[in-house]
């Protein structure tokens, strides 16, 4: 006995497995195309961001030296201050200032001064930028530097050199990660209870045929299957019911030849047998009393 309610235990516990493998499996590959997903749209929208900074960083530069080549060419470099130390008024701004083709400084916008009119500053990237005639562009920790020789007609005005802070990119990384990690982490969750819902909606009709048949086993042939899907589990369900419907006809016929005579069809000495033996029981436990009648045909064959 142990072991047939065991026996009948276990498609149940199939089925959740089933059903709980089944969620694991959906969960595992949504999880993997939302995390695919989330992790090209951050490169993407880390890409724009670099870009728009360095568009940013670059405009800065082409501003400095816009405004600077008229006062340059006319010998006005003092006037310059004013407009340097605007430019360096701007968040992402750490210093700007203009040497002259010496390394003298004409012009320093910054908060604070990194030398008097004309003083000599050591600026290796300015150097490097004057003698090869090029923009020179290098990061050092939360700074960009940009070292930008002034050149017009040939003659050589000086280099513009600007530090921009690296604090906005920093922060705008961040932002990108937290809010695509949130929308990550939200789809991960629908798609969780989707893939639940599905793994339920699959397991369901297949928990439904194990107790069917687990019913069959102990000898309950009069029941429905309420499965009735267009599928692969809708056929095994209408093979359930053909199967069925086969056992209780076999086991009519087997009642029919095992009580019944073959020729007449009337109750044989079998079926006789075991209404005495439930009668007997049945007023045995009531102590009443019953009779039999035993008729006799003579020469009936």
């Amino acid at each position: 006995m142990a072991d047939a309610g065991e026996n009948r235990r276990t498609p149940g516990l199939i089925g959740y497995g089933l059903g709980r493998k089944l969620t694991v499996i959906f969960g595992v590959l949504i999880s993997v195309f939302v995390v695919s997903v989330i992790f090209i749209n951050v490169q993407i929208q880390l890409d724009l961001v670099r870009e728009r900074l360095e568009l940013r960083s670059q405009q800065l530069v082409a501003l400095g030296l816009e405004v600077s080549m008229p006062y340059l060419i006319e010998g006005r470099p003092d006037e310059l201050e004013p407009i340097f130390e605007e430019i360096s008024r701007q968040p992402d701004v750490a210093q700007v200032y203009l040497l002259d083709e010496w390394g003298g400084l004409l012009v320093d916008g910054s908060d604070v001064e990194i030398g008097g009119f004309l003083a000599a500053i050591d600026d290796p990237l300015a150097e490097r930028a004057a003698e090869e005639q090029r923009q020179i562009r290098e990061i050092d920790g939360n700074i960009e530097r940009f070292a930008h020789p002034i050149f017009l007609g040939g003659t050589s005005y000086g280099v513009m050199r600007l530090d921009v802070r690296q604090d906005t990119l920093r922060d705008e990384i961040k932002t990108v990660w937290t809010r695509n990690a949130f929308v990550g982490l939200i789809f991960i969750l629908l798609g969780l209870a989707t893939s639940n819902l599905l793994a339920r909606r699959l397991t369901i009709p297949l928990i439904h045929l194990t107790q069917v048949t687990e019913r069959a086993a102990a000898g309950d042939l009069d029941q429905e299957i309420g499965v009735h899907t267009h599928d692969e589990i809708g056929s095994l369900a209408l093979s359930f019911r053909i199967m069925l419907d086969t056992m209780r006809n076999s086991i009519q016929e087997i009642h029919r030849l095992a009580y019944l005579d073959k020729l007449t069809n009337v109750p044989n000495r079998a079926w006789f047998s075991e209404q005495i033996e439930r009668v007997t029981v049945s007023n045995a436990t009531c102590r009443k009393e019953f009779a039999i009648l035993f008729l006799d045909v003579d020469n009936f064959k």
